[in-house]
């Protein structure tokens, strides 16, 4: 792949992120209907999945899976991913099944993230799940403290599947 097309989102993303969390850490960072996050609850929420998710060993160009509705939640994953230095790969639980079992061991997840409705009915082999909804009190206890990785710019950032109608 170009070098150019390689570049990783993580230092930039993460540092946006920090950098408002310090200065105006009650903006409002996300918005999704009812739900928001401040600067600071973004920032937290991520480094806490990101030291939950420490023992996975996900650095440069590790691909993490995330199937979930798109949420507040969603963006706090991308977020901690990027904390850790590791790329993603979003999936839209509506997909049909196979498609998104064929995606998962096309690309070599390393873990995914999801809940147990987005989970329901999957074959996901031998990949570890990080079930959000039951793991939250694991990840509230990590300490919110930023996570420092050595970035790597040319390091994947994300992969992204289509239909090949695109």
């Amino acid at each position: 792949m170009d070098a150019a097309l390689r570049r990783s989102c993580s230092p930039f993303i993460t540092e946006f992120v920090e950098l408002h969390a310090a200065q105006i850490p009650d903006a409002v960072a996300v918005v999704q209907d009812d739900a928001t996050l401040s600067y600071r609850q973004l920032n937290e929420q991520a480094n806490r999945l990101a030291r939950f998710m420490e023992h996975f060993d996900i650095g440069s160009d590790v691909l993490v899976g995330i199937c979930l509705e798109r949420s507040v939640q969603s963006i706090v994953c991308i977020l901690a991913i990027c904390k850790l230095g590791g790329a993603f790969l979003c999936i839209d639980p509506q997909y049909p099944r196979d498609r998104i079992e064929y995606m998962l061991a096309d690309s070599e997840v390393r873990v995914l993230l999801t809940t147990r409705a987005c989970a329901a009915g999957m074959n996901l082999g031998k990949i570890p799940v990080v079930d959000l909804d039951s793991e939250g009190a694991a990840m509230d206890a990590q300490s919110a403290e930023h996570v420092h990785r050595e970035d790597d710019p040319s390091a994947l950032a994300y992969i992204m599947y289509t239909s090949g109608s695109s």
